[in-house]
């Protein structure tokens, strides 16, 4: 229908705007940015504060126009092979796939790699 369903309360999700403001990137797949269309932003106060947000992307399947490009601060895109598009605000990496899924130690040990550590 494309309405918002509210599946928690607030304290639920002031709960999860305090995690996600402990976090030094959200990571999240393709589907899920499909599917929600999110911001994963933080919003404890009036102002909303963006966030560096990892995304699975393996076949680059997303839209161009999803909230997460406007709203996160960085998106960092993995994906498994030679980007056929791209997406504002995104740096992209390649990782190795087995059985058609991305390498997750890898992602993993690479956010570290890059400074990302919670």
């Amino acid at each position: 229908t494309g309405e918002r369903l509210i599946l928690s309360n607030d304290l639920c999700a002031q709960f999860t705007h305090q995690l996600r403001a402990q976090t030094d990137v959200i990571l999240t797949t393709a589907k899920t940015i499909k599917a929600d269309n999110p911001r994963l932003n933080v919003r404890l106060d009036s102002e909303p504060r963006s966030k560096p947000v990892a995304i699975i992307d393996s076949h680059l399947s997303l839209n161009e126009e999803a909230h997460i490009f406007s709203s996160a601060s960085r998106c960092l895109i993995y994906h498994a092979g030679n980007p056929v598009s791209f997406y504002p605000n995104s740096t992209f990496y390649v990782l190795e796939a087995h059985n058609r899924r991305l390498d997750l130690k890898a992602l993993l040990n690479h956010l570290g790699g890059l400074g990302y550590h919670d």
